[in-house]
């Protein structure tokens, strides 16, 4: 909350105790004081939140609630099932519970019994997992029970480059989202069940709000994003774009710094696009909280992870990306001298509904619980680490 990094809250540094109340001692200049006063008054204007007994852990005690979470496993693999049926897409996130292992693995198999693995993109889809085997005949919808076993219990393995496995587990086992059931509200996460109380949802949306109205962003992506078109062809209308450097693809140590750079004098903006604003934004976040834990340790360390996205960048045959032209001090020099706090990522999101709302103002209209919880799992942990945090809604065209 107040932007110290773990470093700087060492034994050696500073003293923390939590009893009755919550102190740290640490030395700060007065600038640092000036900030952190702010921020304090920011603290006073909040309402206090106590969310424990709001959100009921299912899985926790297993014996008293099996009959429960079976229904509502049942009723979770029914859904995608019905969609695939159906040829429409599961509004469902997809990624292992160990998303930091996961997302940085260099390889990640589907599993096909007496035939050669199928190797699946990086951050793959639920969706994309049956395209890949509907494409091979591997995929049966004659039943529910076909569906499970040829797609749902098929088992997807991510390896490093040496080829030792980093996660495991069934293709549901990577399913997360929100489901609705008998009007009640539940959350699949890692593999466990959580019921949503109604209380919980109306502060979810109140804390969202006050997150939203602090970090609204309406100027850093003016162009308008297609909706017919994908993520890729909306980030490219910012190659050679002046203070503007687009990285969409380039991950080095399969890490996506960002999908678009806007940079100044004063300050960067790393800024991840997505379509949607639904339970795959889960993915997301995840993905960004690992591109912004790099980006801080390169601030501390010197900067090989982005001098290697620039070669990497430099390198590449996707469209424009390998013809910008970079400062002559390399990428490198814009980070240079700038302190966490001067560096922000943002999650730039274009809403796929159909009709014309607007987050800030209309965040009730907007479903997805899981998205919301994201945005503020994610504030947490970039503010933790001293960096900035904006939300862009970029405009339909």
């Amino acid at each position: 909350m107040f932007g110290f990094t773990d470093a700087q809250l060492k034994k050696d540094s500073s003293v923390c105790m939590a009893k009755e109340t919550f102190q740290i001692n640490k030395a700060i200049d007065f600038d640092k004081l000036l900030n952190i006063v702010e921020k304090l008054a920011n603290v006073m204007k909040k309402k206090p939140k106590f969310v424990l007994n709001k959100v009921e852990h299912l899985s926790r005690r297993k014996k008293q609630n099996q009959k429960l979470t079976d229904k509502l496993d049942l009723w979770a693999r029914d859904l995608p099932y019905n969609n695939c049926v159906k040829d429409e897409d599961s509004d469902v996130d997809f990624c292992h519970s160990k998303f930091d292992s996961y997302l940085s693995a260099d390889s990640i198999n589907l599993q096909i019994e007496g035939g050669e693995p199928i190797e699946l993109k990086k951050h793959c889809s639920f969706d994309d997992v049956v395209r890949a085997l509907k494409s091979t005949g591997d995929c049966f919808t004659d039943d529910q029970e076909h569906f499970n076993a040829s797609v749902l219990n098929r088992i997807i393995i991510s390896t490093d480059s040496e080829g030792h496995v980093l996660t495991k587990g069934s293709v549901f086992d990577h399913v997360h989202g929100e489901f609705f059931h008998n009007d009640k509200t539940y959350f699949l996460l890692d593999n466990e069940w959580y019921y949503i109380k109604s209380t919980f949802i109306r502060d979810l949306n109140i804390e969202c709000s006050e997150l939203i109205n602090h970090s609204w962003d309406t100027t850093t992506l003016p162009e308008p994003f297609d909706l017919t078109k994908r993520e890729s062809v909306y980030n490219q209308k910012y190659i050679h774009k002046p203070n503007y450097f687009v990285f969409d693809t380039i991950t080095p140590d399969n890490v996506e710094s960002c999908d678009i750079m806007e940079y100044g004098e004063n300050a960067v903006k790393l800024i991840h696009v997505k379509k949607g604003f639904d339970n795959s934004l889960r993915d997301l976040t995840s993905q960004i909280n690992i591109a912004a834990k790099r980006v801080r340790d390169d601030l501390r360390t010197g900067f090989g992870y982005i001098e290697n996205v620039q070669n990497k960048a430099s390198k590449s045959k996707v469209g424009q990306l390998g013809k910008q032209k970079y400062p002559a001090g390399g990428l490198a020099s814009i980070f240079k001298g700038k302190s966490p706090q001067q560096i922000t990522f943002c999650l730039a999101f274009a809403d796929k509904s159909v009709t014309n709302r607007n987050l800030k103002e209309q965040i009730h209209l907007f479903n997805s619980n899981i998205a919301k919880f994201s945005l503020l799992e994610l504030k947490k942990e970039l503010y933790s680490m001293g960096l900035g945090f904006k939300v862009i809604q970029l405009t339909k065209g």
